[in-house]
């Protein structure tokens, strides 16, 4: 950590840097984190939750039940907790992103890491919440599959076509193109409730 803090001071002249280490499965570690930010700067723009592990390897049965919990609370609550300690920091910016790593867990079946793609498909559904919570607030919440694949409120893997993007921003924002979200009945203009015609 200290050796990517310099090599940051070096590359960009002027920068300030803080590095904390910082366990986020511990919540006094993450306020600690959180007073320490707050302290150093005098505004916060965004949020990277990027810290998670693979969990243990097996079935359901056969893994490591407290690894197996450990992985949740890491991928899943270290995200949450993150997220809570910053918003107030991020409601007084009036503005901001906060951006979710989702990883490959998300976006379909990982028999062996049950645990791994549990927590990673709950932190997609909790950042599509967020993105509904907070989008009066001027905050834009994102989940990402790979660091390079950012694209708004979609979850997007590096293999995606993500540097066409944005020529295609209104198309991408108006469908479920791209997320992983229940579709209803309502997304789609039709009620269930008024008899076919």
């Amino acid at each position: 950590m200290r050796q990517t803090r310099q090599r940051l001071l070096q590359a960009v002249p002027g920068l300030k840097v803080i590095a904390l280490p910082t366990d986020i499965s511990r919540e006094e570690d993450v306020d600690r984190l959180s007073r320490a930010v707050g302290e150093a700067f005098p505004r916060l723009d965004i949020l990277v939750n990027c810290a998670g592990v693979a969990g243990p390897r097996g079935t359901l049965q056969e893994a490591d039940w407290e690894e197996w919990k450990k992985a949740i609370t890491i991928n899943l609550l270290g995200t949450t907790y993150m997220i809570r300690a910053f918003l107030p920091a991020l409601h007084r910016s009036q503005r901001g992103k906060i951006i979710n790593i989702s990883g490959g867990g998300a976006t379909r079946p990982l028999p062996g890491l049950s645990s791994y793609a549990a927590s990673k498909a709950a932190v997609v559904r909790l950042t599509e919440t967020l993105a509904y919570e907070l989008s009066h607030r001027n905050i834009d919440v994102n989940a990402v599959a790979q660091s390079n694949g950012i694209s708004g409120r979609l979850i997007s893997a590096v293999w995606d076509p993500w540097k066409a993007f944005p020529q295609h921003r209104h198309r991408l924002m108006s469908s479920d193109i791209y997320t992983l979200r229940r579709i209803v009945p309502e997304d789609r203009g039709i009620s269930l409730e008024q008899p076919e015609q």
